[in-house]
């Protein structure tokens, strides 16, 4: 006999049959979405985060990821609301909205730059190029960015284990843009999914965990046939190792991984991470109105997460999880 799982009054009910949700996870992101009004995604949607969540936690990978957002809510507005939030707002911000839930409505994505099978599109940061780069800052509402309202000196990150991951779902093929990060805060602070944005050759992908130079960053460069979508994960686990991985795997080169002793101090700064580039300003948390963006990015991106360090045996188990949550719900994997 089914059991049943009560969402407010109601039954989550597939093809007639009740059924229990078991993972936290998804109940509390099912009725944080119904408390603030917004819609639930697909019954295909919900089973693909409960098999996917209950996966992080059977690997033991739950433990290192303290904020997940995969873009899957019904509509742009509850993909804002990441189903992992151990650290930072219970949403993400629209570019510097979100102080309420009706506020994310007037950031700079908007409905038409979000679907369920590519996650958000930020493709038309390219406008704004300025010799090959783009920088700005929120007061503009144009560039479209996601401040996540994870810290750069947040206590779970801040003891030389970190990581940075994100799905890279969709590319500008006419971009101008040629120095670009996908996801990062101050102090060059960043993962770079082809630091050279779409290139197709000498382009390198880098983990810069917690500054750029020789000593902290981990980086492979692709002499030919780069394409940039897929899963890419920065991992530093200890001040001898960081690594840049791409689906699951490393591209070996004499710095990737990086093993030098030399490391800088982890930041000391409230910035937040951003999507689709870098924070620039210190001390800037989330959401704040005059907060600087460098190397912004105009790619499509279909999820992030933030946590504690991964070892290649987690980066391997974490790609192959996205890449069964993404067939299940309709994402190209690449």
């Amino acid at each position: 006999m089914p059991t049943t799982f009560k969402i407010q009054g109601g039954f989550k009910v597939q093809g007639g049959i009740s059924t229990t949700y078991g993972s936290p996870l998804l109940t509390s992101w099912i009725n944080t979405l119904l408390t603030n009004g917004l819609p639930l995604p697909s019954d295909t949607v919900l089973f693909a985060l409960e098999t996917l969540m209950t996966q992080l936690v059977n690997t033991g990978l739950r433990s290192k990821i303290k904020r997940l957002n995969l873009f899957c809510g019904g509509d742009w507005i509850s993909s804002l609301f990441p189903i992992i939030t151990d650290s930072g707002t219970t949403w993400d911000y629209n570019g510097n909205h979100g102080s309420t839930v009706s506020d994310l409505a007037n950031g700079p994505f908007q409905a038409a730059d979000w679907s369920i099978t590519t996650g958000f599109n930020a493709a038309a940061n390219a406008s704004y190029v300025v010799s090959g780069t783009v920088s700005g800052n929120t007061n503009t509402n144009t560039l479209k960015i996601i401040d996540t309202s994870f810290a750069g000196n947040d206590s779970n990150i801040n003891n030389y284990s970190v990581h940075l991951a994100t799905y890279i779902s969709g590319i500008n093929t006419g971009s101008p843009l040629t120095t670009v990060a996908d996801i990062g805060t101050s102090g060059a602070f960043d993962l770079q999914a082809g630091a050279s944005g779409n290139a197709s050759s000498n382009n390198t992908i880098r983990s810069n965990i917690y500054t750029q130079n020789s000593q902290d960053t981990a980086a492979y460069t692709y002499s030919n046939s780069f394409t940039p979508q897929g899963f890419y994960v920065a991992s530093r686990t200890s001040t001898t190792s960081n690594t840049i991985y791409k689906n699951g795997s490393v591209p070996s080169a004499t710095n990737n991984p990086n093993t030098q002793t030399a490391l800088t101090a982890p930041p000391t700064n409230s910035t937040s991470f951003i999507l689709f580039g870098r924070a620039g300003s210190t001390n800037a948390g989330a959401g704040a109105p005059s907060k600087t963006l460098l190397n912004v990015t105009d790619r499509t991106c279909s999820m992030y997460s933030i946590g504690i360090g991964l070892t290649n045996t987690d980066v391997a188990t974490y790609n192959t999880l996205i890449r069964t949550f993404n067939t299940a719900i309709g994402r190209t994997n690449y």
